[in-house]
Formats: C-alpha cells, structure tokens, sequence
C-alpha cells in the first residue's frame, strides 16, 4: 500500500478544511527536538495559528498489510514526546490491533483507519480533541541603546544614547523620546521579531539576552518619507541634529510558556474545550469552538481577576 492512500488524503484533507483559515500543510514536515534541536521529518505537517498562537497537528502513517500493533504506536508517541507537536493522528489503511488502538488513545493521540471515516464525525475526533495548547508571552526589556548617525561630512558615528533622548524630524520638531520610538517600531515589526527568534519552535521558558538592530529611521509623513534625526550631544562643534542610520537595542527578552489542558464538551451541534490557566501574571480562560460545518477554530481568553 503506498503511503499517500485515499485514506491518508482523505484524513489531511479534513484536517487542513476544519483547522483555521490559512492552515498550512507540510508534506512531508519538520519539527524541531525540543532537547537536542534537530530538525526530525514527519510524514505530514499542518500548521494553523490560533489567537496569534501556533497549533501543530502531525499525521504519521504506516503501509503494512496487517492491522498496525503497539509496537508501531508506541515507536510514534516516542518519536513525538519531544516534538512541538499538538495533536498526533495515527493513520492506518489496515486498522490497529485493540492493544495499539488503546495505547494510541490513552496517550492522547488518534487512530485512524477506514471505519473510523465512515463513522461519527472524523473532523471532531481529529481537530476538536486537542489535548493541550502552550499560549506564550514575550517581555523585551531594553537595557542598552546605540544610536548610528550621519554626520555632515558624511560619516556615520555612533553613541550611547541616554532613556531621554528625544528624536526630531529634519524640520527640527520633535516627535518623541527614543524609548517611545523604539516601542513603535517594535510593535510594527513584531511578526518578523518572532520569526526570528523561532518563537514557534520554543518549548520551554528563555530569560535571555536580545539584541534588536532598527534602521534607517525614516517615516511617512503625507506623501513624503521623512528620516527622524538625533541631537548628537557628543560632535565637537556642539549639539546639532544628524539624520539616524541605525539604532541597535540591547536587553532582556523573557519567553514564558505555559501548558493549557483543555476540557472538551459539546453542546448542541457546537463542540467546544476550555482550560485556566495565567497570561503573563494575570489568571485567564481559554475557549475553543468550532461547529459541525467546520469553519474556522478559534480561542477566546479573558481577565478572570475581573470576575
């Protein structure tokens, strides 16, 4: 039996339409040990992001003739124990022994095979069953700040700029504290900030040192860009504005993530999961829903302290 069954189609495919828009699917995919950092290949990956957090569903399948036993499962939940892997979908063309079946489903994973699309709902014993979800919070505590200006002779200089430097425009009027600007340009570039620093692949809490490299320092003002500038209180000829080439920030990036277990109920034709847990410091609900006709799955979180 080749590997790419109808069955193992089938099974991708219900994944990939009832996990939230944009899902992505990996085949075959790579995931990350969370010891040793090696790049491990499974059979397919999808991938789908959830209130700004990542949700990994890793299908693995088997092409044996006979039904797949305990061995086979138990090879794969090892395999994925320490692989940032949310849900694992077992998928056999031949059916498991009741032993493997058992182990499967005691571990949190599930096992498919052709009886099991022909019965019930496969997209809520696929998708709605997750077991856990890990939401992550970043802090980055700025600590140290260069600053990279151009001088009239057209040398670019550096200097340790002090937490009240303020940042002009080339009109000379000023726009707001360095710190204030930082933020901004942080905020606008946090999707790429994570992808660097692999934030889908962090398993486990990170108190480190960050450095975050922002230039040239230009904005839109109407239709015309505009370079901000600093007052160079360094130049030898006294204090004056020089259009800002780079701004390199130093300091204390603390990655916090924390293990949701969800609670699943189903009311009506909804199914739903639930888990408490903190954000940050703040005690937190979170929701995940999804109804009969798929669509997409999504997770709501609340301040219980304001209850």
């Amino acid at each position: 039996m080749p590997k790419r069954s109808n069955l193992f189609q089938d099974v991708v495919a219900i994944i990939h339409r009832h996990m939230a828009t944009g899902a992505a699917v990996e085949d075959p995919g790579m995931l990350r040990h969370k010891v040793t950092g090696e790049e491990r290949e499974v059979d397919v990956v999808i991938r789908s992001r959830v209130a700004r957090h990542e949700v990994v569903v890793a299908v693995e399948a088997t092409s044996t003739r006979r039904p797949a036993d305990a061995g086979w499962v138990e090879k794969m939940l090892g395999k994925h124990k320490e692989l940032p892997t949310d849900k694992l979908v077992l998928v056999s063309e031949a059916g498991f022994t009741a032993q493997a079946r058992q182990i499967a489903e005691d571990a949190g994973a599930v096992p498919l095979a052709p009886m099991d699309l022909a019965e019930g709902d496969p997209a809520y014993k696929i998708v709605n069953q997750l077991k856990s979800i890990w939401p992550k919070t970043v802090s980055l505590t700025p600590e140290r700040v260069r600053v990279w200006v151009r001088r009239p002779d057209g040398k670019v200089v550096w200097f340790k700029a002090s937490q009240d430097l303020w940042i002009f425009l080339d009109d000379g009027q000023e726009v707001a504290t360095l710190p204030e600007c930082v933020m901004v340009f942080v905020k606008s570039a946090w999707p790429k900030i994570m992808e660097d620093i692999d934030l889908a692949n962090i398993a486990d809490d990170r108190d480190e040192f960050f450095k975050l490299v922002i230039g040239p320092w230009r904005v839109r003002l109407g239709s015309r860009e505009v370079t901000l500038c600093a007052r160079d209180e360094t130049a030898a000829q006294g204090p004056e504005l020089h259009p800002i080439e780079q701004v390199e920030v130093v300091g204390r990036a603390v990655i916090e993530v924390t293990e949701v277990e969800l609670t699943h109920r189903r009311l009506g034709e909804v199914s739903y999961a639930y888990g408490e847990s903190r954000l940050g410091q703040k005690p937190a609900l979170f929701v995940v829903s999804e109804d009969e006709a798929g669509g997409q799955l999504t997770l709501r979180f609340r301040d219980r302290s304001l209850d």
